[in-house]
Order: C-alpha cells, then structure tokens, then sequence
C-alpha cells in the first residue's frame, strides 16, 4: 500500500503484510472511504471522470466508486498481493479496473486523469527528493482542470506506521506543496479509527488545477 523513502522499492515488505494479515488487522482499513467521496463530492468530481487510486492497495474506494458507476479507474500499488485481494474481492467488476504495480516516483503511467487520489503515500515520502519526485509525478498525470485529493497524517497524527517512520504534514503545508497552480476546494482534519480502535488524525485536502488562459 505504502512506500517509504528508505524502502522505496521493497515490494516484499508490503506484499508480505498483505499475506499474512487479514483487513481487520491493518491499521489503515476502513469501513467505507467516507472522507475521501466528501471530498471528491466537494470538487464536484462525476463518474465520467478518470481516477487514479495511488497506493489503493485492497482499499474499498474502488468498491464505492464502482458503486457509483466510476468506469474509468486505476490502482496503483506497490505490493502486487494487495492489488490481487482487492481485484478478487470485486470478482468480475475487477475487470473494469486497471491494476497496476510500481512505484509512484518513477511508474510510467502512459497517460493522463481527471482525479489524482492518495491515502497514506505521500507521508511515507520523507526525503526531499522522494517528496519532489511525487510532485513531479502528479503534475505529469493530472491535466489542467483535473483534481487532486490527497489525506496524509497531520500534526498530531502518529510519527511511525508498520514500523516506519513517517512525516506529519498539517493541511497548509500540502497546500503550499502543491504550488500556485492549484486551487484549494477542501481542507480539513478526519479521525481515522483503526480496527483496534485507535484514532489517527488526518490532513485531507482537495484542490482543483487551475485552467490558465493562454499557457
């Protein structure tokens, strides 16, 4: 689901936690992505839009969004195990999904889409140049007019997840991160509550890239 600048391209870490663990035992699974579809309603997104699930894992906002009748969707993973449980869990609607493993720094996606949407890559990114590469790589995917949502632990959030370290980005920092090109529609703090109860607080945003006239 996740990468981190120190092992950025360990696949094996990842697929081996999706292997032996069930949802009820990963931090991160939630009951339904009810915060990422307000903000994806906030920027008026539709189903005739493309959308990019980066780092999506087995996560279920492809379920809601096929739901909704989002026909246009890709996930993107490092651990191919997790893109495969998500896959064999939606059965044949798994077929109208694109699946893809690699490493968002540097995949080479081939094309372009309306909606970028991250939960929890982004803070695994902790070096400047990691952090850059991303960037770099959302500007390249998302065109003009197209939307980004990004939820990242915030300033109170944890400072480590499966035992890495992470960093903490409070909702004015992602913002800034993004450059002058984008349009803030959303920003908000969200407790997530994790199967076991805990609370992780959130930094969620949501921006529009901005359509300038002759550029």
């Amino acid at each position: 689901m996740w990468w981190h600048s120190e092992r950025m391209d360990d696949a094996d870490f990842w697929n081996e936690r999706y292997e032996r663990t069930a949802p009820a035992d990963r931090s991160w699974t939630e009951v339904w992505p009810v915060a990422t579809l307000a903000s994806l309603d906030a920027l008026g997104c539709m189903p005739d839009d493309s959308l990019i699930d980066v780092g999506g894992g087995s996560g279920l906002l492809v379920d809601a969004l096929i739901e909704r009748e989002w026909r246009d969707l890709c996930v993107l993973d490092l651990a191919g195990t997790a893109l495969s449980q998500a896959r064999a869990r939606l059965g044949v609607r798994g077929d109208e999904v694109s699946w893809r493993t690699g490493d968002v720094r540097t995949v080479d996606l081939a094309r372009t889409f309306t909606v970028w949407h991250d939960r929890a890559v982004l803070h695994f990114l902790t070096a400047p140049q990691d952090i850059a590469q991303y960037f770099a790589q959302l500007d390249r995917t998302v065109a003009p007019g197209g939307a980004a949502v990004i939820e990242v632990f915030g300033p109170t959030g944890p400072t480590q997840c499966s035992g890495l370290d992470v960093r903490q980005w409070a909702t004015e920092d992602l913002i800034a991160a993004f450059g002058p090109a984008w349009e803030t529609v959303r920003a908000t703090t969200v407790d997530h509550v994790t199967p076991s109860g805990a609370v992780q607080a959130f930094s969620t945003v949501a921006l529009r890239r901005i359509i300038r006239e002759n550029a």
